[in-house]
């Protein structure tokens, strides 16, 4: 492992296990938190994940939904940290991507994005 991911994980840890009061808000938080938490995620093939030492965690999902037509639309790399958020979130540190699919005119959505991955375990 690195020394800049293990730096990563100890700053993860240190504010997980922290309460921080800051004048940031909410949403800065929030992405300093999903910033922080996907470092520490590896992304695999599906080849290469079946042929290492792996617990599977399930499925992890991000949504999207534009309401306004003029507002901006997530990259596939931000909808993909945030799946490597949500991997590390359930103690995971490897992530497979699975497919991102989009829909126009969804729950009221102008634009309606979902993606989906895998979340394991590596045992190194």
């Amino acid at each position: 492992m690195s020394i800049s991911k293990l730096f990563s994980l100890l700053v993860c840890l240190f504010l997980g296990a922290c309460s921080i009061k800051t004048n940031l808000g909410p949403y800065a938080q929030q992405k300093t938190q999903t910033a922080i938490r996907s470092s520490v995620v590896e992304e695999y093939t599906p080849d290469e994940i079946w042929q290492l030492n792996t617990i599977n965690l399930g499925r992890v999902e991000t949504n999207y939904c534009q309401t306004e037509r003029l507002s901006s639309i997530p990259s596939e790399s931000e909808l993909n940290k945030v799946l490597r958020s949500k991997t590390q979130e359930l103690g995971g540190n490897g992530i497979v991507y699975d497919s991102c699919q989009s829909g126009r005119n969804y729950m009221n959505c102008k634009l309606y994005i979902s993606c989906q991955a895998a979340a394991y375990v590596v045992k190194y």
